[in-house]
């Protein structure tokens, strides 16, 4: 039998869940009405989507429940490699996300992601502004304030991102940008020194200082005596500092006047103001404080060191109703949830990230090469295996339907695939079957240069690998087209790729894809392999993503439209308007050219096998 191979090679993370399920007929009038049921029920929160059976949702053609179980719990995550080293925590700027490079003195990238898919919009670059970017930095609207830069530690820099406008201004007491803070119009930046200096926001008229100490802080004798003032909050008319050991309270109308202090509960602790409260948190513990007073509300013990903590009214868990408290644990350790009124834990993740965000139901993080995005709302580990494990793959029939449909939503989670067996069960019930082995040689050659020989001369080099042989068996009267996929993972090491004329060797790990079709006629069994890498793959699955039942006429006329002996042009017409062999399109144009008296100088990337 004549035929069209496709074969192609990726590192994608491409993997069909193998769910077989229970077949069903069109749907009656008393299933709707179940349905709309089901739907109303977990619409409103009176039963969870983890109670409503598998099979239910099948049956029923709950297509879109479906889906949303398996994407909350295995497309809960975003990531995205950066390229340098050392970046900032995660910024929101209208519904976008921020990310600045730490390199200090020399004006680090910015990335601009959508907040929704962390797919890459901008690198914006100012270099007015990034000649004063420092480590200290806040975000008010679509404005970035920050200072520390090594250029000019005591200069911060204000840059409006619609206008591009960029403006500065320098610490009149104190040395050192140590934080950033806006409100009501007015702009506080804190410093080394113990002191606050205060502008207008408009026009940057100077409005004052607010100092620790009655003493001008200016020379740096006592700017390496004074506590730096790392956190700032406004709140009843005050302004507040947090320093190393030390909170500050000003009057906001008496700018000269000393504070009211009162100690930390953790000496060179970390700190944050939200609404009327101070949170602390050093090592394992965190503090939560009344802000004014200094009374001290409640306090827990994280499992492991702190990295960064959070508060945010962003709804990131489905079931919890409230403020919550996120803390990322040190050396990417996971991320823990607390209700923030109670400290009580109510959910641990493994996941990586050191500096937090919340925005829109969503969590971002970032560490020194990364930035995640976790949607877990809906994430249940634990209630999601049992969902799982009360599937019964043996009592369930497929239809070409059902088959399809799940393939269509449930083809990237790689747990269901040890579980399940879809494609076996697909397979069975078109009289067909599969098996494969692995074989190693010779999977083709390389040139190496003369740059690279010894003698050189260069010469050609041979490349071993393993190739996936594999046979499928129809036991039925059936014409069938089978579009064929295969993916593996694991160590490939050396794998062939073509530029510029000549293959190359190139290490690669990962996952692995690779794609085929073909015919098949009653009672054959039809041979083929692919090539998948250097080393035995691990995890392979094949699998038919189409399987459809053609007529012993349609195969023999397209037989014959691709035959070398074939001379009826009409014939090649037909099957280069048919879609189904679309793979086959370039062979048959090159056919057609040929019996017009066109020579076709284009390169064949579809191969015939024998």
């Amino acid at each position: 039998m004549k035929n069209k191979i496709i074969q192609y090679f990726s590192i994608a993370l491409i993997i069909i869940s193998i769910f077989p399920l229970i077949s069903r007929a069109d749907l009656t009038e008393g299933d709707l009405k179940k349905r709309e049921k089901i739907k109303y029920a977990l619409g409103n929160g009176i039963i969870g989507m983890y109670d409503v059976p598998f099979e239910t949702y099948f049956r029923l053609e709950m297509w879109d429940e479906i889906n949303f179980i398996f994407e909350s719990n295995n497309k809960n995550m975003l990531r995205y490699e950066l390229p340098g080293l050392y970046y900032s925590r995660p910024y929101i700027m209208d519904n976008t996300l921020w990310i600045f490079e730490n390199a200090s003195g020399r004006g680090g990238g910015i990335y601009v992601f959508a907040s929704d898919t962390l797919n890459l919009i901008k690198k914006p670059e100012n270099k007015a502004y990034q000649r004063y970017d420092g480590g200290v930095r806040k975000i008010f609207g679509h404005t970035v304030i920050s200072g520390g830069s090594d250029a000019d530690v005591d200069t911060a820099v204000i840059w409006d991102t619609d206008t591009d406008e960029v403006r500065t201004v320098k610490l009149q007491d104190g040395h050192y940008v140590s934080s950033v803070e806006m409100k009501d119009g007015n702009l506080y930046i804190g410093s080394c020194g113990g002191v606050i200096n205060a502008w207008k926001y408009d026009d940057l008229n100077f409005m004052g200082i607010y100092s620790s100490s009655k003493k001008e802080n200016t020379d740096w004798n006592v700017f390496n005596e004074k506590e730096c003032i790392a956190n700032i909050g406004v709140l009843n008319g005050k302004l507040i500092g947090a320093g190393e050991k030390t909170i500050f309270i000003w009057n906001l109308d008496s700018s000269g006047a000393m504070p009211k202090t009162y100690p930390k509960t953790l000496t060179n602790s970390a700190a944050c103001f939200y609404g009327n409260y101070l949170i602390e948190y050093k090592n394992e513990r965190i503090v939560v404080r009344e802000t004014e007073s200094g009374r001290l509300l409640r306090e827990t013990k994280a499992e492991k060191t702190v990295e960064d903590l959070i508060v945010t009214p962003e709804k990131i868990l489905a079931n919890h109703e409230g403020d919550l408290l996120i803390v990322s644990l040190r050396r990417n350790k996971g991320i823990h949830f607390y209700d923030f009124k109670t400290l009580t834990l109510l959910r641990k993740i493994a996941a990586n990230g050191e500096s937090l965000a919340g925005h829109r139901k969503a969590l971002f993080a970032t560490d020194d090469r990364h930035v995640f995005r976790y949607d877990i709302a809906h994430k249940d580990a634990e209630k999601y295996e049992a969902f799982l494990n009360r599937i019964s793959p043996q009592d369930i029939v497929l239809t070409d339907k059902t088959y399809y449909q799940l393939l269509k939503r449930l083809e990237s989670y790689p747990e269901i695939v040890e579980k399940l067996q879809l494609s076996d069960n697909f397979l069975k019930m078109n009289n067909l079957s599969i098996r494969h082995s692995f074989k190693y040689g010779k999977i083709g050659e390389r040139n190496v240069s003369p740059e690279e020989d010894i003698a050189g001369s260069g010469y050609k080099e041979d490349i071993h690998g393993y190739k996936v042989y594999y046979e499928v068996e129809n036991r039925s009267a059936k014409y069938c087209f089978v579009e064929l996929n295969a993916q593996w993972s694991g160590e490939y090491g050396e794998n062939m790729s073509h530029e510029n004329g000549t293959w190359e060797m190139e290490n690669s790990s990962g996952r692995g894809f690779a794609r085929q079709t073909f015919f098949l006629v009653p009672n054959k069994t039809y041979k083929n392999s692919f090539q998948v890498g250097g080393k035995e793959p691990v995890n392979l699955l094949i699998y038919p993503a189409r399987i459809e039942e053609v007529t012993q006429r349609y195969y023999d006329r397209f037989m014959r439209a691709i035959t070398d002996g074939n001379s009826d042009i009409s014939l090649i017409d037909e099957y280069l308007r048919d879609n189904l062999v679309k793979d086959w399109h370039e062979q048959l144009r090159e056919k057609r050219n040929k019996l017009a008296g066109k020579e076709n100088e284009t390169f064949w990337f579809f191969k015939r096998e024998p």
